[in-house]
């Protein structure tokens, strides 16, 4: 590590261009005879990526940890490396969600950095997650007989998985300003009418997850543990309630208890006979030491 600190984060840098260079030349010429201009085209995406996240980084947020970010990007660009010499169509998407993915990242650092100006909109926030969390019930697309994924062209994402940011945030900006029970129960049917939606759409993994993030936040922010017991025995009643509503669910407990009774059944026969013959194992040094 003392060695890592040592080398300037511009030489691991350049170190990390030269190998997916090298790596994705070597891609190119992989075939006898041909070559895979494709691959230097990816090669040289990946770099142009890297260098744009490192200059927008230091653009935009100085002190930012180069070195843990230079281990993030040699796991990327291992990564992108097999992930091209084993299916190209599949690297190409990936490639793209890398963009995507380092684009949010600066988005993001841009945005905490004015946090406290952005928090002021709660309401037009609330507003506009639930409405982004409705839109799936009516042009979702059905994945698992859950309809929680919205398509855009040819790209298709999860709602829930963006509101979810937003809840904890929402929940401890509120908690923050608001310690009295009244004046948290605009926030408790926020999140009730989310967790509500996710219901709707049959994606109770979710659902689940709300509620339990919910309950954790504001245990932690009001320490009212009365109130966040009687919401966990309510989500358990709720738990045992969903699986009569949906078939899906209804069957898919029925498969977990009978795959649980058959590991049981063997487990327990496996018991017997590895204790039955670690007794006859022992057996006869009993009687040896008996005589």
């Amino acid at each position: 590590m003392r060695l890592l600190r040592r080398t300037s984060a511009k030489a691991l840098l350049f170190l990390i261009i030269l190998f997916e260079l090298s790596a994705f030349t070597l891609l190119a010429f992989r075939n006898a005879g041909t070559l895979d201009i494709q691959a230097l085209i990816v090669g040289g995406a990946m770099v142009a990526l890297l260098l744009f996240q490192y200059l927008a980084l230091r653009a935009f947020f100085k002190h930012v940890d180069r070195y843990l970010l230079i281990v993030a990007n040699v796991l990327i660009t291992i990564g992108m490396i097999v992930q091209y010499r084993l299916d190209p169509e599949t690297a190409i998407r990936q490639l793209i969600w890398i963009g995507v993915g380092m684009l949010f990242m600066i988005v993001a650092i841009v945005v905490v950095r004015h946090i406290k100006t952005l928090l002021r909109f709660n309401w037009l926030y609330m507003i506009f997650s639930i409405g982004l969390l409705a839109l799936p019930i009516f042009f979702g697309r059905p994945t698992g007989g859950a309809r929680n994924w919205l398509p855009i062209g040819p790209f298709a994402f999860q709602p829930s998985e963006f509101i979810k940011v937003a809840v904890i945030f929402l929940m401890a900006k509120w908690m923050y300003e608001k310690r009295r029970t009244v004046q948290l129960l605009p926030l408790g049917l926020f999140v009730g009418l989310c967790i509500a939606l996710l219901v709707v759409q049959r994606d109770l993994g979710a659902a689940l997850l709300y509620a339990g993030t919910a309950l954790i936040l504001y245990y932690v922010g009001t320490g009212n543990y009365r109130h966040a017991w009687d919401a966990r025995t309510r989500f358990g009643g709720g738990r045992r309630f969903l699986p009569y509503v949906f078939a899906r669910t209804r069957a898919r407990g029925d498969m977990e208890k009978s795959l649980g009774d058959v590991f049981h059944r063997r487990l327990s026969s496996r018991a017997r006979a590895h204790g039955y013959r670690f007794r006859r194992a022992f057996r006869p040094r009993a009687y040896a030491g008996r005589t």
